[in-house]
């Protein structure tokens, strides 16, 4: 049986029974997924609610392309985790509060995106590099620090790296990500991969 939800979404009291069988692409196919809660489905990982792989590469090349034409700055940080420590240590539930907690950080610096395991990236059209710089160093102020995640006070390491048009002259989007992510690299170089989780 569904049910129309106030929002105009549908939904299934048979424990999703539905959803699994169909797949989301069948309930919108079939008028019983509404479109908006749809494209929020297949926009956004699950876990974490960041914006997905798909969403960043199209969100990437339309923002770069934007600031090519209109010669408005658009910066990108990229964050990488070192979650090894926190599942040895605590488990992989620990490590998907992690995961959870920065993209809430993150989030409150524009949009956010989901990557790869333990991989993401801001995305700031209209921000020029200083500012952006700023952004990675407020985040890089988590290193070490014990942050209480799920009630549990613990502390984890992350490595990022920032990118810029106009200022790093990229010609491509691509570009301008592997500028970034050589800086993260850089970054991991000099700092490590991360200590152990205490």
């Amino acid at each position: 049986m569904l049910n129309k939800s106030q929002g105009g979404s549908y939904i299934s009291n048979a424990g999703g029974f539905l959803s699994a069988f169909l797949g989301d692409a069948g309930l919108y196919l079939h008028g019983i997924l509404h479109p908006r809660e749809y494209l929020r489905r297949i926009m956004r990982d699950p876990l974490t609610e960041a914006y997905n792989r798909m969403a960043y590469n199209r969100f990437l090349n339309l923002q770069f392309g934007h600031a090519v034409r209109t010669g408005e700055p658009f910066s990108a940080v990229v964050v990488d985790l070192t979650l090894k420590p926190v599942n040895d240590a605590y488990g992989h539930p620990m490590g998907d509060g992690v995961l959870k907690y920065v993209t809430e950080v993150l989030f409150s610096y524009g949009d956010t995106f989901r990557t790869g395991g333990d991989e993401f990236a801001l995305l700031l059209p209209g921000v020029p590099k200083a500012e952006a710089d700023r952004y990675a160093a407020e985040i890089l102020s988590l290193n070490g620090k014990e942050n209480v995640i799920d009630g549990k006070a613990l502390s984890f390491n992350l490595s990022a790296g920032v990118a810029s048009f106009p200022e790093d002259k990229p010609r491509t989007a691509s570009e301008l990500i592997s500028i970034a992510d050589q800086r993260l690299y850089q970054h991991k170089r000099q700092n490590g991969n991360g200590r152990n989780a205490t």
